[in-house]
């Protein structure tokens, strides 16, 4: 048997997001919403694996020492007969640094509720399953912006790729000359390292991007990965903008 019941809430009043994972089964709560996603044997052997390999590092509460508009995380899991909880705040609102496997978990769990707040709240407009990758393109129009979302899944083996980091996300996306705008990642030049990252049998990786068209029309989006050297995958395909 395994569950996850992982939810972040706090911050602000009435913030709430949460994972569920019954065995093939997950739903993703926000508010007073739910959806319902299957997993695939190999999204459900990679979470096992990354969790099981940190729980014996992890356990208890990490109890806040300061501030009140912190977030909160807590994570349920039964696996392999036995039940895990660990709870834990900011970790600036704490007098001690988080364990790196906690923080690990954390970022796992909150590139999780991107991917499912996309797929529950955004259209797909375009998907392409090759080599063992899949790559998808998801779109929505708020006021004169696009929102922009492209996600990559590994049904094979572990692929290693060099990206330069920090100014790079995993995927790029294109759209004719248009100019997007990738959120948390920085247009100005920066000391580029390059880095290698994996991305493992049954992971699932996010880019967000956010487009401003300059004129209405029909337009081609691209998303590549990885962003940087050979491409593994690609997919194109012709949006409106409105």
């Amino acid at each position: 048997m395994f569950k996850i019941n992982f939810t972040l809430s706090g911050g602000f009043p009435g913030f709430f997001k949460r994972i569920e994972i019954d065995g093939r089964i997950l739903i993703y709560r926000i508010r007073n919403s739910s959806y319902k996603f299957e997993l695939k044997d190999e999204n459900i052997m990679f979470l096992k694996s990354f969790i099981e390999d940190r729980l014996k590092y992890i356990r208890g509460e990490y109890r806040p020492v300061k501030g009140t508009d912190f977030l909160k995380y807590r994570l349920s899991i039964e696996l392999n007969g036995r039940n895990y909880t660990v709870s834990w705040v900011d970790e600036w609102a704490l007098n001690k640094s988080l364990p790196k496997e906690i923080l690990e978990i954390e970022n796992l769990f909150k590139k999780l509720l991107e991917i499912y707040e996309v797929k529950s709240s955004y259209n797909r407009v375009a998907y392409i399953e090759k080599n063992n990758l899949v790559l998808e393109i998801y779109v929505r129009k708020l006021g004169e912006k696009i929102f922009l979302a492209a996600l990559i899944e590994n049904l094979g083996e572990d692929i290693k790729y060099i990206s330069p980091t920090p100014c790079h996300p995993d995927i790029l996306i294109k759209i004719d000359e248009e100019r997007i705008f990738y959120p948390g990642y920085t247009d100005t030049p920066c000391i580029q390292v390059l880095e290698e990252r994996v991305l493992r049998r049954g992971e699932q990786k996010i880019t967000l991007a956010i487009w401003t068209p300059q004129k209405t029309g029909i337009y081609e989006i691209e998303a590549s990965f990885p962003f940087h050297g050979e491409k593994l995958i690609k997919i194109e395909q012709k949006i409106k903008s409105d």
